[in-house]
């Protein structure tokens, strides 16, 4: 039997713009994992309204592999990660469609550490993770929040499958502390 043929798909991930959040913006680095015989095209991000649009063109194959290489940029720590729509108590992704990573602007200010942005699936549809090893997430937690360079804590919280609003959330000297140690240790 043969297999299908891989199509590219128009995946959209929504940034609604919250209390404290006047932009947002990503520039793709070119950082990503897909499975091998999946395409991967345009990576492109555009201000819609109070929203930011997030456009992946890819294809939509899981593959264990890809939720590895995910795992792996975030060190493979659970803290770092955070998925829209997960049953309770996920905390990471066993198998991912794709991932993209780049710089995410609030404000225009970067966070302090390469933003990544995966699509892989739950019970019920194709759903979204984010993550940073500028961001901290606990499991009784219902957002990732993360630090741009200038230390203004920023919370992601999830409204759908494949919505987040991220808006500005106090600060946490936990969250700071944690992008400085990984920092360090990469020097």
């Amino acid at each position: 039997m043969r297999a299908a043929p891989a199509v590219e798909h128009d995946n959209v991930l929504v940034m609604h713009f919250g209390e404290g959040v006047r932009s947002l913006g990503f520039r793709y680095s070119g950082d990503h994992d897909i499975v091998y015989s999946q395409p991967l095209g345009r990576v492109r991000a555009q201000i819609h309204g109070a929203s930011l649009l997030l456009h992946v063109h890819a294809g939509r194959r899981r593959s264990p592999q890809v939720g590895s290489s995910w795992r792996a940029a975030l060190h493979d720590d659970d803290r770092h990660m955070f998925g829209l729509y997960t049953q309770p108590g996920t905390m990471r992704p066993s198998s991912l469609n794709f991932w993209v990573g780049g710089e995410l602007l609030v404000n225009e200010v970067p966070v302090g550490e390469e933003f990544y942005f995966a699509q892989g699936s739950n019970w019920l549809s194709n759903n979204w993770w984010l993550g940073s090893l500028a961001g901290a997430h606990d499991v009784r937690d219902t957002h990732l929040r993360f630090t741009d360079i200038q230390g203004r804590a920023y919370c992601a919280y999830s409204l759908w499958p494949n919505e987040v609003q991220v808006r500005a959330c106090p600060s946490v000297a936990g969250t700071r502390n944690l992008r400085h140690a990984h920092v360090s240790k990469r020097q």
